[in-house]
C-alpha cells in the first residue's frame, strides 16, 4: 500500500493503478503496491517489460499520461473441444516471467 502522502497525489491528478504515468523522467504503467513493498516506493511497469520501485521524496514530479483502457467485458461462449481418438493424447506446459 502506498503512503497516504502518495495516495493523496495520485488522488489530486487522478491516477489510478494501471495508468500510463511518468515519475520524474520515467515513464511507465503503475503498479500496485503490496504490503511488502516499502510505502515511499512508487512501482512502474516499463516498456521493456521490467518493473523498478522509484523512491518518493518531495522534488519527486509525478504527471498522468494516459488512463488505462477498461476492458470490454465479453458475454462468454460455450467451448467446444473436439477430441480425435486417432491421435496421441498431449499436455502442453507455460510457464512465464524472468528466470
Amino acid at each position: 500500500m502506498y503512503s497516504e502522502k502518495i495516495r493523496k497525489i495520485f488522488l489530486e491528478k487522478n491516477i489510478e493503478e494501471g495508468d500510463l504515468i511518468k515519475v520524474n523522467n520515467l515513464e511507465g504503467i503503475l503498479m500496485p503496491s503490496t504490503e511488502f513493498n516499502d510505502p515511499n516506493v512508487i512501482v512502474l511497469k516499463l516498456k521493456n517489460g521490467y518493473n523498478i520501485g522509484i523512491e518518493f521524496k518531495d522534488s519527486t514530479k509525478i504527471e498522468l499520461i494516459e488512463k488505462r483502457k477498461k476492458k470490454e467485458i465479453k458475454e462468454e461462449r460455450e467451448s467446444v473441444i473436439i477430441k480425435n481418438e486417432e491421435l496421441p493424447l498431449i499436455s502442453i506446459l507455460g510457464a512465464g516471467g524472468t528466470i
